[in-house]
């Protein structure tokens, strides 16, 4: 992941109260946001726009937790917007709450329906390790982070030259994807007080990571 360090300004602050509020999430962003070119300020206004319409204010005001994460996107091709939000305890490893467009999760199914292997390549990069270490390092603008690990759901038999063709598919629809895509992610630190909110820009270039799977060896 490339970075652009031209901005300066720090996305952490300390607090009295001891939930952190969406007025400092909300005061944090629109700070960030003024040193965004013109260009861009188009695109992210289209994502801080639908906040209101998805209600974020209310459900970080009323959730209480230990740790906030917040993915809200944009696909300036599909015209797409997408928010995801994870709510934590501290010394939990799963989430006490998931939201995708509103939608609470049903945990029960959303973290157990999976087999071993399946899970350590999907799921497991949102429980709180994973996500405290990406978002904790955020800069307030950057250079897309993405998820890099591309699942290639294969047979028992090996056709290399088959599967290197889907694998090959498979990124280059990934990278266009993401070339379209502009993101926020913001990460509250209720115990500590401390907010990031890192606005993201599609990068030059992108790696993936390929990998075989196969069900029927995920026992």
């Amino acid at each position: 992941m490339k970075s652009i360090v031209f901005i300066l300004l720090t996305t952490f602050c300390s607090f009295v109260n001891a939930q952190v509020n969406y007025g400092v999430v909300d005061s944090i962003t629109q700070s960030n946001f003024k040193h965004l070119g013109a260009n861009e300020q188009a695109i992210f206004k289209k994502i801080l726009s639908k906040r209101k319409h998805m209600h974020l204010q209310k459900r970080v005001d009323s959730t209480m937790c230990d740790f906030t994460f917040i993915n809200e996107s944009y696909n300036i091709k599909t015209k797409e917007n997408t928010l995801s939000e994870y709510y934590f305890n501290l010394n939990d490893s799963l989430p006490k709450a998931v939201l995708h467009n509103k939608i609470s999760m049903d945990l029960g199914t959303y973290f157990y329906d999976d087999f071993e292997i399946h899970f350590s390549m999907t799921r497991y990069y949102e429980t709180f390790k994973p996500m405290y270490d990406r978002y904790s390092h955020l800069l307030p603008y950057q250079t897309l982070t993405y998820d890099s690990l591309i699942i290639l759901q294969a047979g028992c038999v090996v056709w290399e030259e088959f599967e290197k063709e889907r694998a090959d598919r498979l990124m280059r629809e990934r990278e266009d994807r993401l070339n379209d895509t502009y993101q926020i992610l913001t990460m509250i630190d209720h115990r500590n007080k401390k907010v990031i909110v890192s606005f993201q820009i599609p990068a030059n270039k992108y790696n993936f990571k390929v990998r075989r799977y196969n069900p029927v060896w995920d026992f």
